[in-house]
């Protein structure tokens, strides 16, 4: 992966990330905007996307609405001088995971805005026709839900939450090593982001477990409840004697169809080709985590098999695009 020198040489002088922040911005580090208009770029984005989605959040059609995400984007406003002020580098840094963040919450709520008619036969018949002779003609979703065991069920659910942990952990860990480079890393996380909520919303698509207990018919996209769509968390949950797993994916996931692609694959496989080449022990541990993140959101009925290699494809895009935007340098 091409390397990002933490410096620039100007004259007899060795400028620093601290003296021009802006440099961990693609468009200024191609040349595209000065520091000023850079500035300018990332305040007026942030600003108008949290207005935009405190707006929308406070008026989402929802009774069940929470409140705390409009309070904390107004917080995000309030404090944005301050940032801009004091931790500009860093605000810099995750700008791209900011607007991932706003982005993928407004294009959420837009989903509470319209009727929603979620796509049902094209990703079930993919899996069925494609894997079903393996499974006895049904997808491998349906075959694993029918056939699970508490013990996998426990497992499986672990796995599946431990992307609450693992990414901003991954994230920590190379701002602290790598600083260098994550800007590439990051801005393959907001591109990989952006894509996804852009299709969920474009192309809302409905989870295994809805064809699993509804079929084709779309009447019931309004009458859900959280043992039907948290599916195998659900039996994770029975099995421990809890609502654990299904009481935190319920409240937390908004756009309830949103299943092509599986960003629990996308996030995982982001990781993977951004370390590939780097270290050879940690890329092997990320293949393997990854692995089993793709069994994983297959096993617990909440993505189809095409779900999960689509996150895998558009993980491997946007790093590809990302590290373009930072091969040449100014």
């Amino acid at each position: 992966m091409q390397n990002i020198n933490a410096t620039k040489k100007v004259g007899k002088t060795i400028v620093h990330y601290e003296e021009i922040p802006e440099r961990v911005l693609w468009f200024y580090h191609r040349g595209y905007l000065n520091s000023s208009q850079s500035a300018k770029v990332v305040v007026a984005n942030i600003s108008i996307l949290s207005l935009v989605a405190l707006v929308l959040g406070y008026f989402q059609p929802n009774s069940g609405f929470n409140y705390s995400k409009p309070l904390l984007y107004l917080s995000f406003l309030l404090i944005l001088p301050i940032g801009m002020r004091y931790f500009r580098v860093e605000l810099y840094r995750f700008y791209p995971l900011i607007l991932f963040t706003l982005i993928y919450d407004i294009l959420s709520i837009l989903q509470f805005y319209f009727v929603i008619h979620p796509s049902y036969r094209p990703l079930y018949y993919f899996d069925k026709y494609l894997f079903g002779w393996i499974f006895g003609g049904v997808p491998p979703s349906f075959y694993f839900f029918e056939n699970h065991n508490p013990w996998f069920d426990i497992f499986f659910s672990i796995i599946y939450f431990s992307q609450v942990v693992i990414p901003p952990i991954l994230f920590f860990y190379y701002r602290l090593t790598d600083p260098e480079e994550i800007p590439v890393l990051v801005w393959g996380m907001g591109f990989l982001g952006v894509a996804a909520a852009s299709i969920f919303l474009l192309f809302p698509t409905a989870a295994p477990w809805y064809i699993y207990n509804f079929g084709f018919d779309p009447t019931k996209v309004n009458s859900l409840t959280p043992d039907i769509a948290t599916a195998g968390l659900w039996n994770a949950d029975q099995a421990l004697g809890t609502d654990f797993f299904v009481s935190f994916f319920w409240s937390n996931t908004q756009a309830k169809f949103a299943a092509f692609p599986s960003l629990h694959v996308g996030v995982v496989a982001l990781f993977y080709f951004f370390v590939k080449k780097k270290n050879l022990a940690f890329q092997t541990s990320l293949k393997y985590y990854l692995i089993l993140m793709f069994f994983t959101v297959v096993y617990l009925n909440h993505h189809w098999v095409a779900d999960a290699l689509a996150g895998f494809t558009l993980a491997y895009l946007a790093v590809q695009l990302s590290s373009h935007l930072y091969k040449e340098k100014i």
